[in-house]
């Protein structure tokens, strides 16, 4: 019968043989790691030039919007916020125009409310002569 206990030693050739392989192996790993090594820092270092353009990409274009914006802060944003308050006022005094501003979503605008003086009063028909 079969000695489990006592295994019979594999020649010097196969044993040899496995230690090449194992050593081939290694091999490959390494130049895989080293491969993988480079081509990560070659990305890294692209993505660090391109966050660099948009940096000052970012730089130009808020210098150029600085002023848009400002003047839309101070001016036309009051004015349209404005006029939007107007429509919903309007839409309150004129039964006909308030489908058209429910449709477009005036009464749910939250603007401030307009002053009393600048309230729209409805529009009153020129006496006939």
């Amino acid at each position: 019968m079969d000695n489990i206990d006592n295994p019979t030693p594999a020649p010097a050739s196969e044993l040899s043989d496995l230690q090449q392989q194992i050593d081939s192996l290694r091999h490959v790993v390494v130049s895989a790691l080293v491969l993988i090594i480079v081509l990560s820092g070659g990305i890294n270092l692209y993505l660090l030039r391109q966050v660099s353009y948009s940096r000052k990409d970012l730089a130009v274009v808020q210098a150029q919007a600085g002023p848009v914006i400002n003047e839309y802060l101070t001016n036309s944003g009051p004015q349209m916020d404005l006029f939007i308050g107007r429509l919903a006022e309007y839409s309150r005094v004129h039964p006909d125009f308030h489908d058209i501003s429910l449709r477009y979503g005036l009464d749910k605008v939250t603007n401030s409310p307009l002053p009393a003086s600048k309230a729209l009063a409805p529009a009153s028909t020129p006496a006939k002569k």
